[in-house]
């Protein structure tokens, strides 16, 4: 009796390993057989391992496909997971690894079309029922040990026929958590290639939806960015090194009344045109944003403070190097384009009054430093070139619900003359303005170009002192000039 009860009991264990042998390769078969209906796309597994000591999942050489069930949407090499099942349990499902190489995703975008539509589609329709049996039990998860390897991200926008890749992304993330008891909070951060790091950190309250996150780059390169630009812009070159520190508050219920705030700087950013002359430049600009509120529309910049920017401009008969460069002269004037352009101007008569009421914006502190901009024309004939340097602007206060705001600049012109301004306008009322302009020791003999080619004679010498005062009330024009030229020699 005893050795029928060892017999039936070594035969049992045998089948449960055999069982517990074959369940992998079943799971993979049946996940293949079925994935359609399951997640709402075919998939192929090449393996399915568990070890049934450590709890460890292994995955090996999985795809999911298109539509089409031939071009690859993911795949990835390997995944492996460690669960702790005795949470189970416990109500919490506990992940101590997740390890995941070579991860490749396709996506594919025509008009306003993604290759991911379906599957949005597929599970919207359970997303509202999982969330309410979610919301019925308590429930909570911790993820750790999270490593990404050697991903690779490709996004194929066929509208412009251009594809922007990531590749070879590899991040870890400590631990990710939810506890629907308590507050739950979730930490990201990985390393760019060329140095820096992008770091995020979110806190949830999943009793009222109350958040806060915070979102952290370091030392971003620009330069990667540049086929972006590139669609829209005739340049060679886009480079700058950004770096932002943003912090966001709000409800998950109510996502789009989140208010932002934090600070963001661009150092060292150059762009160049295609024959690699640079047109823009700025060797650091600060942005300290007190509030954003999207949904309200409101705007308020603390400071911002631009240091050492540069600008070339070129004017030609019909165009300026501006205009060409972002392709704004490309589009021929057209019956339909005077058609658009009227129904535009009679949209903004229309709403000119409500937008200032819903819009608000303001900059309690503005300040351009050591500013320079080349400008350069061929109206003549011949290249007439002229420098202004050690530009500044400041102005303390620009508000759209004040009754007036002013701008101070000063400048130096061609390296000798200096012009000084003060421009105050109504922010609700574009019809009233001041302009007050002084420019002394400015050098008559820089406007030779165009002496020569308008009188036949060029200026010896001589200096200009000009001074302007201009009011605008309710769009009329009331000026008062005067201009003063000294030892004057043709």
């Amino acid at each position: 009796m005893k050795k029928i009860i060892f017999r039936v009991f070594i035969v049992i264990i045998g089948i449960i390993i055999l069982v517990l042998f074959l369940l992998p390769g079943i799971i993979k078969r049946y996940a293949i057989t079925n994935s359609k209906e399951l997640i709402g796309r075919q998939i192929d597994i090449d393996k399915v391992k568990y070890n049934y000591f450590t709890s460890t999942i292994k995955v090996y050489d999985f795809r999911m496909f298109e539509n089409d069930e031939s071009d690859n949407f993911v795949t990835f090499d390997t995944l492996i997971v460690n669960i702790e099942p005795l949470r189970l349990f416990e109500d919490k499902i506990e992940i101590e690894q997740f390890f995941l190489k070579g991860l490749n995703i396709n996506v594919i975008m025509k008009d306003s079309v993604f290759n991911f539509d379906d599957l949005v589609d597929f599970h919207s329709s359970e997303k509202d029922s999982m969330l309410q049996n979610a919301n019925k039990n308590s429930f909570k998860y911790s993820i750790s040990n999270i490593v990404i390897e050697k991903s690779n991200f490709y996004f194929d926008n066929q509208t412009i026929n251009h594809t922007t890749s990531i590749n070879d992304l590899s991040f870890i993330v400590p631990f990710i958590g939810w506890d629907q008891e308590e507050k739950s909070n979730a930490d990201v951060k990985f390393n760019f290639p060329r140095g820096g790091y992008f770091e995020a950190k979110l806190n949830i309250n999943p009793i009222d939806g109350d958040f806060d996150a915070t979102f952290k780059i370091s030392d971003l390169y620009l330069d990667p960015f540049y086929k972006y630009v590139a669609q829209h812009a005739e340049i060679n070159s886009f480079n700058g090194l950004f770096n932002s520190k943003v912090y966001v508050e709000g409800n998950i219920n109510e996502a789009d009344k989140s208010i932002v705030s934090g600070q963001i700087s661009v150092t060292d950013f150059v762009m160049t045109d295609t024959k690699n002359k640079v047109f823009l430049g700025v060797e650091k600009m600060d942005v300290a944003i007190k509030n954003l509120d999207f949904y309200h529309n409101s705007y308020t910049i603390d400071s911002l403070i631009i240091n050492n920017p540069y600008t070339y401009f070129q004017l030609d008969s019909i165009s300026n190097n501006f205009l060409q460069i972002f392709n704004s002269d490309s589009y021929p004037e057209t019956a339909e384009n005077e058609i658009v352009s009227v129904q535009i101007e009679e949209i903004i008569d229309t709403v000119d009054t409500d937008i200032h009421n819903d819009l608000y914006y303001a900059i309690n502190h503005l300040k351009i430093n050591n500013g320079v901009l080349d400008y350069s024309d061929n109206l003549t004939g011949n290249p007439f070139n002229y420098h202004l340097s050690d530009i500044k602007v400041n102005s303390d206060s620009i508000f759209s619900d004040t009754d007036w705001v002013k701008i101070h600049s000063d400048m130096i012109l061609n390296n000798r003359g200096t012009l000084k301004a003060e421009i105050g306008f109504n922010p609700l009322s574009l019809n009233d303005a001041d302009v007050d302009i002084v420019i002394e020791d400015f050098l008559l003999s820089d406007l030779n170009i165009y002496t020569k080619h308008y009188t036949g004679h060029n200026i010896i010498k001589g200096d200009m002192y000009y001074y302007s005062y201009s009011k605008i009330a309710n769009g009329v024009i009331v000026s008062e000039n005067k201009l003063l030229i000294k030892n004057v020699s043709l």
